[in-house]
């Protein structure tokens, strides 16, 4: 795979260096090389793996696993310290 670059143009910068079946792909108008740069470096990483067993693509289905939440869950009734009653 060539390496991708990011080419500034009039309407923005774009990420040169793809090709799908034999043409050309760029992607882009990005409006801050920031953020080219940021996508150019996962295309990079996906490229590099997406092929390998075990790398998540399109045709694995999507799982989404949450954790539950720690609630505080307040002593019962007996348990809990009396209050004090201050005299004056």
């Amino acid at each position: 795979m060539p390496p991708l670059t990011i080419e500034p143009r009039p309407d923005g910068y774009w990420i040169v260096g793809l090709e799908e079946d034999g043409q050309p792909l760029d992607c882009g108008p990005y409006d801050r090389r920031t953020d080219a740069d940021s996508d150019r470096v996962g295309m990079t990483r996906f490229l590099r793996h997406h092929d390998k067993p075990g790398w998540m693509t399109t045709d694995t289905p999507a799982v989404s696993v949450r954790r539950p939440r720690k609630r505080k869950t307040p002593a019962p009734r007996e348990e809990r310290r009396p209050r004090q009653l201050l005299a004056f």
